[in-house]
């Protein structure tokens, strides 16, 4: 019997787009042998969907951005769209963290949306930030937390002293 994904990775970037910051992760996950899972988010409701539906404990969101929502190929994900998750997951626990890598998306009206309807923590940029800063930070950040045990504020100070980053970054918690 295998184990359950103890995290789920999502790109929602669009796809002509050949970064795949998702993929990336889940590979360096398979050589901590740390349960990954990796999906695709083709669209607005597909996001949804995928987040409507997981119960794995972290989540981590590849996508454009902007301080009103997530940015999909076909759609946008805005704070109101998070909210009315909280409906549709009735009787899921909520995520231990959610990790959305898309620029502008550290406002504070998304983390209380996230927060109220899919996790307990909430960690994004306040600003703009590079692919490679936000790729190379979210191995640092679960290589700590998965294989050095850290605790997630932690791995988190860990990623951040050790690459610093342009994005401005904030965790939101309870």
């Amino acid at each position: 019997m295998s184990k359950k994904a103890r995290i789920l990775l999502i790109d929602a970037n669009p796809k002509y787009e050949n970064r795949r910051e998702g993929k990336l992760i889940k590979e360096f996950l398979d050589i901590l042998e740390v349960k990954a899972e990796h999906k695709r988010a083709r669209s607005k409701s597909h996001l949804l969907k995928i987040l409507e539906l997981t119960t794995c404990p972290y989540i981590h969101i590849s996508a454009h951005g902007s301080r009103e929502g997530i940015e999909t190929s076909r759609g946008n994900v805005t704070v109101d769209d998070i909210i009315e998750l909280k409906q549709r997951r009735k009787g899921k626990r909520r995520a231990k963290f959610v990790f959305c890598s898309a620029c502008q998306t550290g406002s504070t009206k998304l983390a209380e949306a996230f927060q109220e309807s899919l996790c307990k923590e909430y960690l994004a940029p306040k600003r703009d930030a590079y692919w490679t800063e936000v790729a190379l930070t979210s191995l640092i950040l679960y290589h700590a937390l998965f294989h050095d045990k850290l605790t997630l504020n932690g791995a988190m100070n860990r990623a951040f002293k050790k690459f610093q980053t342009r994005g401005d970054w904030y965790i939101y918690t309870e």
